[in-house]
């Protein structure tokens, strides 16, 4: 890739022949095939035309399906620190957003729905989606396949709209007095410990358990294993919460030196991910202020430190569970209301602003809250794999994506999800009622977050 949109080349290599099409951030596709290569990179210097020694590395190559023209994009480099073209949507416990979603009995979006209330699910329902698939000549819609029969729609690309969303695998924190874990996925099984509010823990999967009502989430061995509930539907009781991905704004230090991210080009050492924030690797500093996009989290326990690993490539500390110390934080999501004069809502991801005074660059940013020719390239190995992905490099240019509505000044929204494009600059964010935004840029927030916490009322209660 160019580093602005994924490209779409003929073959597996990337000496193959590139199609004409690009994939902006946000595209959905369907992954047929999965392949390791190893590619290399002649650099040339700019200054006096010299070929410097070429760098190899692994690259991840997805097939795509027949219905998005065919050829192949690459999905990631390889490793746990190479920089993220990809990521996967991935099956497991979803909750339904929209008022209500059909179940049909197969696929296709005309097959027959099922009889009952077997054939809707309405808002809030928990459930378990086993497989995805994505039809983009059917609006680009995201279908899944549910554990209890049927198939229903997860996501309306063309409307930029999430009908289920899922309970994600990733860091969680306690937020319960006392959070109970467990040797089973049920929650009558026997007790392991009990942690208290404020605890991290890795879930590495989710399961919806009707008989018990709640949404359980399975811990890393890292992390002591055992079961836990996220989301118990009988009293709609919040357990543990997820630390979301996507923007983050990185804090200014104590010291006052920028936050560095650890590369791991080579071998491990002295910790056998990689990960850890001990560990050595190549740094590369962020300046307080900047807007980052995380791709993953993970948590090291023997560090106490929550870890994030970037779009760009690299780990970096996000939180300090033992002091406290927070190193970057999420755009926040929920309720906001609109603090410019209009707001332009797009059916699509990427933002049409092109780089220029609308872009948020270093040392400008705002807080809501306060060359190479590729040579070789070897086919490693080859595995059969398929499943729905979205794009997440972001777009060079600016083009059409789908206006559909302007929302005026002081309108009240929902921000479901947020992500930094670096290359114009922007955050942009999801509506729970569909559609993208661009909601932060240079000139700073374009909607005040209705923050959550302590509040006091201020009208006197009246019988």
């Amino acid at each position: 890739a160019d580093g602005n949109v994924v490209e779409v080349r003929a073959g597996p290599g990337m000496s193959s022949k590139k199609r004409s099409r690009k994939l902006p951030f946000g595209s959905y596709v369907q992954i047929m095939e999965i392949m390791t290569i190893e590619h290399r990179d002649e650099a040339v210097s700019p200054s006096k035309g010299k070929k410097k020694k070429p760098t190899r590395r692994g690259l991840i190559r997805g097939r795509l399906d027949a219905a998005m023209g065919e050829g192949w994009i690459t999905l990631s480099e390889s490793g746990i620190s190479g920089r993220t073209y990809a990521v996967h949507v991935e099956p497991g416990s979803y909750q339904v957003a929209a008022p209500s979603v059909a179940v049909t009995s197969s696929l296709n979006l005309d097959s027959e729905r099922l009889p009952g209330d077997d054939g809707t699910i309405r808002s809030g329902d928990c459930i378990d989606i086993v497989a995805l698939r994505h039809l983009p000549s059917r609006g680009d819609r995201v279908r899944g396949k549910l554990a209890t029969g049927g198939w229903i729609t997860v996501l309306d690309g063309q409307n930029g709209r999430e009908l289920a969303r899922p309970f994600r695998r990733g860091v969680y924190a306690t937020v319960a007095r006392s959070t109970e874990i467990t040797d089973g996925v049920r929650r009558a099984t026997i007790g392991k410990k009990r942690l208290e509010a404020g605890r991290c823990m890795q879930i590495i999967n989710t399961v919806y358990s009707p008989q018990d009502g709640c949404v359980r989430g399975q811990l890393s061995s890292a992390t002591g294993g055992g079961w836990v509930s996220i989301l118990d539907k009988t009293d709609w009781r919040i357990h543990v919460q997820f630390l979301p991905l996507g923007a983050y704004q990185i804090h200014a230090s104590r010291s006052g030196e920028p936050l560095h991210v650890r590369m791991r080009p080579g071998g491990c050492t002295g910790n056998s991910n990689g990960r850890s924030s001990a560990s050595g690797g190549n740094l590369r500093p962020i300046p307080a202020g900047s807007y980052i996009e995380v791709v993953e989290t993970t948590y090291i326990d023997r560090e106490n430190m929550v870890r994030g690993r970037l779009l760009s490539g690299g780990w970096c500390n996000l939180l300090d569970t033992l002091s406290g110390i927070v190193y970057a934080s999420p755009v926040p999501t929920g309720v906001y209301i609109t603090t410019d004069v209009s707001i332009s809502v797009q059916t699509r991801a990427e933002s049409s602003t092109s780089s220029g005074t609308d872009n948020l660059t270093a040392g400008r940013s705002r807080s809501l809250t306060g060359a190479a020719t590729a040579a070789n390239t070897t086919k490693e190995r080859s595995q059969s794999l398929t499943g729905a992905m979205i794009t997440t490099a972001s777009p060079s240019s600016a083009e059409s994506n789908g206006k559909v509505k302007t929302l005026p000044r002081y309108s009240t929204i929902e921000v479901t999800e947020c992500h930094f494009l670096k290359t114009n600059k922007c955050v942009r964010a999801r509506l729970a009622s569909g559609g993208w935004i661009t909601l932060i840029n240079a000139t700073g927030g374009v909607a005040k977050p209705i923050m959550v916490g302590p509040y006091v009322t201020t009208i006197p209660y009246s019988a």
